[in-house]
Formats: C-alpha cells, structure tokens, sequence
C-alpha cells in the first residue's frame, strides 16, 4: 500500500493435490483461486478481478455438485453521497447437480450476470441482466434464458440514509426479530424524498426458450408526481401510476402451469379432510377435474379478452394511466383497493 493510498492485494488459493475427504462420506475436489484487489482509500476507488477452474462435491454412490471455470470482475468508486457506483460482471461456465439414487440431473451452463449503477443528476439508475445458454432438467432442455431489470430516478440521497440506518443496525447488533420493523421504519422516512423523483421500475426483457416454444414478457411501472399522502388513498394512487406490461407464452406451457397450480389446491383441500372419512378420488378423477377446470378458466379469460390466441401462443398487452386499465385494447374496470 503507499503513501497516496493506493493498494494492491493479490489472491491465491491454490488448488487441492488430492481430493479432500469431508463428514458424512463427502469428497472435495477444488482447482483454486486467483485474483486481484486494486483499491484507492483516498479517492474510494475498488477493482477486483478474481477467478477458478472450479470445484466438485460429492457423494460415491449419491451425487454431485459440480461447478465450472467461475469468473468475477468489479470496478466501482465514490460517487453521488458517497455511494459506491461502477459495474461487475460474474461468469460461470456450468453448475451441474446430479442425484444418482433419484436420477434426477440438473446441467445450467454459461450463466452470466451484470449490473451497473450510475449517477444521473441526483439520482441513481440500476440495470442488471442475467443470461442462461442452457438448462436441462429432467430430460428436457431450455434456454436460451435472458433477463433485464432497470431501476432509475431512485434518490441518491434516500440510498444513502437507507446504507447509513442498515450499517447502524449492523453496529448495534439489532435483534434479528427486531431488523424488519427497523428497516420499515427507515424506508418510510425515506419515502417522500424517493417520490419526490418519479422513481420507475422496468423488466425490461424475459426471454425464455422451452420445448413448447419461446416465453417472452416485459413490464414497466413508474410513478408520476406522487405524494406519500396520496399512498393511502386508493384511488389517487392509481391515478399516478404508469404502466405497461406484455406477455407472450405457448398455450400448452400456460395450461401446465395452470395445471399444477390447481393440483397444488387439490391436494391442500383434500389434505384438510384427512381426519374426516372421505372417500378419496382416483388419480384419472383428479386429473381430469383438473383438465376441466383449466380448460374452462382458459377459455373464460379468452372469451374476457384478457388474453388472445395467436397460433400457438396466447398473448396479452396491458396499459395503466390516469387510472384506467386497458388489456388488448378493452378498458378493464379495476376492483377498488383496500
């Protein structure tokens, strides 16, 4: 380190010669870990760079958990109210799991994630995205996979009071029991500033590929000249949302998840007979109930226009402004809030 507050601290875990025995009959295989600390205290200036070839856990006879070449790269300084702004990235080439008695594998290859934050006036905008190359599970494969989210006009000034209350707590050591009510406390106070600044959120892009075909959706919320007296009153909340939201998704992939969700509350209702004498149904019973009654929720939703067939897909487009809601061009009457 010298004078000028410059650093440099190096990693380097080296690897395992030979596989490691832990309790309960696990072995572990590890390649190391290398990497990089570049820092300035003075200016608040952190750089890391670090990566390994991977490691294994596992079981003779049970499983596996296997993690690829893993990288990781972060560059960030003292920005707006002393907040800490740049960008990172994580790269993983694969986690496999695999349990052998159960054979049932898990493969996800080439994960990456990054986020950014940066200042704009005197606020903080955040963009993270996440990407899947592939996942198999189950003998069935999907991906690609991406997703991006973006916060913006988020007040630098509340984050920072927000960090400060948190380290606090952390000083104080606040009952765990304690922490949630403490950090409600802390975003209240913060509120007006945060709508001060018509703060919005955005999903910017899902893209999802599954064996049925390609999942994709977006969503974006934002406030618009809000007042934390006009949270508590249904209708002038409504009234200063922005919104847009779309999604579209193969019918069969929709029907599946609407069929386990309904599987799901069948088995919580006949679980709280189990005491009574009941007589249970046959599985062909259930799920034919079952088919019905997502063939008859699917249809009605159809025939609302609330979704739309379009091929193979089913398809939605929904706008909020003003306090109307309208979904596939029709005005949709929201139900009053509590």
């Amino acid at each position: 380190m010298a004078f000028s507050g410059d650093g440099v601290t190096q990693l380097d875990i080296p690897p395992l010669a030979d596989t490691l025995e832990l309790e309960n009959d696990l072995f572990l295989d590890f390649a190391g870990l290398q990497g990089q600390i570049e820092f300035n205290v003075v200016m608040g200036q952190v750089s890391v760079t670090a990566q390994t070839a991977g490691l294994r856990l596992s079981s003779p006879g049970q499983g596996e958990l296997r993690l690829g070449q893993i990288q990781v790269e972060s560059d960030s300084s003292r920005g707006i109210a002393g907040l800490m702004l740049g960008k990172g990235s994580f790269e993983i080439e694969q986690i496999a799991m695999h349990d052998w008695q159960r054979d049932f594998g898990l493969d996800v290859r080439n994960i990456a994630i990054s986020a950014q934050t940066f200042a704009e006036a005197e606020n903080i905008n955040i963009l993270a995205s996440y990407s899947v190359a592939a996942i198999d599970i189950d003998k069935q494969r999907f991906g690609p996979a991406q997703l991006e989210i973006e916060l913006t006009s988020i007040s630098a000034e509340a984050m920072a009071r927000i960090q400060e209350n948190i380290q606090e707590m952390q000083r104080q050591q606040v009952p765990p029991q304690q922490q949630g009510m403490a950090i409600m406390g802390v975003f209240m106070s913060v509120m007006p500033s945060l709508l001060e600044q018509n703060p919005g959120m955005s999903l910017k892009k899902f893209e999802l590929n599954t064996p049925q075909g390609m999942i994709q959706a977006s969503l974006s919320l934002k406030v618009d000249d809000m007042s934390i007296t006009d949270m508590g009153v249904s209708d002038k909340f409504l009234q200063k949302l922005v919104g847009d939201a779309s999604l579209q998704i193969p019918e069969s992939v929709l029907r599946q998840l609407m069929a386990n969700s309904t599987r799901q509350q069948i088995q919580i209702e006949l679980s709280k007979e189990q005491d009574e004498p009941v007589e249970m149904p046959a599985p062909e019973a259930i799920e034919q109930f079952v088919e019905q009654q997502v063939s008859a929720q699917l249809e009605s939703l159809i025939g609302q226009g609330l979704l739309e067939r379009k091929g193979l897909d089913l398809v939605t487009v929904a706008s909020l402004k003003a306090g109307l809601l309208s979904v596939n061009g029709k005005m949709i009457p929201l139900p009053p809030m509590q």
